[in-house]
């Protein structure tokens, strides 16, 4: 026996709207003007059910804007011709309006009853979309999947309720942001807490450097393939959660989250005399003599990551609007499980990020949507976002082979978009593919290869906040280790 699922249809009258609320904000506004500046700073004209009412808070939003004041009088010369205003009396319609204004404290509670419906009409025609769409009706089209549906389904909706919740990012006065600035310096000063806005990087000398990741911000770290950006990120990225502060999501477009894990089991479980190695705990290594010894090592690290706050998604070929989705739930998640906030996105690496279609077979543009959309996802989550970046092949021709800005694919859009820029650069890497015929020369690669063997640089080449300069690190790239270099003078 076949089934017919009945849906919801509202037909246009009755979409949720609130008249009333509309009829009582304008009345507010054209009888004081400080009624507009008190609510209406996220309000906009299509937010309105009454088309009437859209075009008089809109005419009197712009004579505001521009320094006049309104009322009934001022706006009667706009609306005199008006159909819809003489359908119900004229401009008379405007001075009732004010009439009936007794006091601008509701304005607020009006604005906020006129999004919350608006929010729910658009919810409502997103909806309709979706089932057209999926029901293969009327606007459907070929490429449409369940996935694409649902997706632009989700997406639509977050945005709706992000316009209307605000992004937390308004306009303040200079006076009001110096006031925040000197109220966190006096809460560190005696307190010795961490400023909200800023997350440790884990590292001394780059936390020197930066002082620390920042909020709303967006860290560039690019490498030529094998550099090791992919490990610094990871031990980084472990070392921010590791506090139990900050919850971290790891976009991992190219890597699978089992190697990024045993990366980051080695990095936990290493010591200089014992070093643990991502290769010697592949199951193929099984019945290697020292193989038990391997995994008691890893046993004795697991209980670090049990309240870590840290989630590894190696969904490959995300979308800007799949990982802003994603990252949404996951700062949920990490809320209520962790009781930390949400604080930095690392997406690895920006080059695998799935473009729109918009600028299909345009390399330029499609990067420019990339670095521009997780630049805005930075500000609109306030996070940090860590994007790994990969550069051209400039740098293999040169003789330094440490990189620079113009290495950067598409350098003027990453570039502009960073806030830090940093380059991953291992000397040894060059050093260990170089022989000589002459044993002289030869003797000095190597004596020049054990000095730099476990040596990496981050050359911070862009930073908003500080100085540009090298800052270095230990490394074992075999067992994913970053640690300062300060640390393990032994190796130099």
């Amino acid at each position: 026996m076949n089934s017919v699922a009945h849906h919801y249809e509202p037909s246009a009258d009755h979409l949720p709207q609130n008249l009333e609320a509309e009829q009582g904000l304008l009345g507010a506004i054209l009888c004081n003007n400080d009624a507009f500046n008190t609510a209406c700073a996220e309000l906009e004209p299509e937010h309105f059910a009454e088309p009437l009412h859209a075009r008089l808070y809109e005419a009197a939003r712009a004579e505001i804007l521009d320094g006049k004041r309104v009322s009934p009088v001022t706006l009667h010369h706009r609306f005199a011709a008006d159909e819809a205003m003489k359908a119900i009396g004229g401009t008379v319609y405007m001075a009732r309006l004010a009439a009936s204004a007794v006091t601008i404290l509701n304005a607020p509670s009006y604005a906020a009853a006129i999004r919350e419906c608006w929010l729910r009409r658009q919810i409502i025609m997103h909806a309709q979309d979706a089932i057209a769409r999926a029901s293969g009706a009327l606007g459907a089209t070929p490429d449409d999947t369940g996935t694409s549906i649902a997706t632009g389904l989700a997406s639509a909706v977050l945005e709706m309720t992000t316009a209307t919740q605000g992004s937390g990012r308004k306009a303040q006065t200079a006076a009001h942001i110096a006031d925040t600035i000197i109220a966190d310096l006096n809460d560190a000063y005696r307190t010795g807490a961490e400023p909200a806005a800023v997350i440790p990087t884990g590292y001394t000398d780059l936390q020197r450097t930066l002082g620390g990741f920042r909020r709303a911000s967006m860290v560039i770290i690019a490498a030529r393939p094998s550099m090791g950006k992919t490990t610094f990120a990871t031990s980084t990225l472990r070392r921010i959660a590791g506090s139990q502060k900050h919850g971290v999501a790891f976009f991992s477009l190219e890597m699978a989250a089992r190697n990024i894990e045993e990366m980051m089991l080695t990095d936990l479980a290493y010591s200089a005399s014992n070093r643990l190695e991502y290769r010697d705990i592949q199951p193929s290594e099984a019945q290697h003599p020292d193989f038990a010894k391997r995994l008691e090592q890893l046993m004795e690290v697991r209980p670090l990551l049990e309240h870590m706050p840290l989630i590894i998604d190696d969904r490959g070929g995300l979308t800007l609007s799949q990982i802003r989705i994603a990252a949404m739930q996951y700062k949920q998640r990490f809320e209520a499980q962790f009781g930390c906030p949400l604080s930095v996105i690392a997406v690895d690496h920006m080059g695998k990020v799935k473009p729109s279609q918009r600028y299909y077979g345009d390399s330029t543009a499609e990067m420019t949507e990339v670095a521009r959309g997780l630049k805005d996802i930075a500000k609109e989550l306030d996070v940090c976002v860590l994007a790994l970046c990969q550069l051209n092949r400039g740098v293999e021709g040169r003789e330094d082979k440490r990189p620079m800005l113009s290495d950067l694919r598409q350098a003027g859009t990453i570039e502009e978009e960073g806030d830090v820029i940093g380059f991953v650069y291992r000397e040894a890497y060059y050093l260990e593919r170089r022989k000589y015929d002459d044993i002289s020369l030869e003797d000095q690669r190597m004596a020049r290869l054990d000095k730099k063997r476990n040596c990496m640089e981050v050359l911070i080449s862009k930073n908003r906040f500080g100085p540009c300069q090298p800052v270095e690190f230990f490394c074992d790239m075999g067992a994913g280790r970053v640690q300062d270099m300060e640390h393990w003078d032994r190796y130099r």
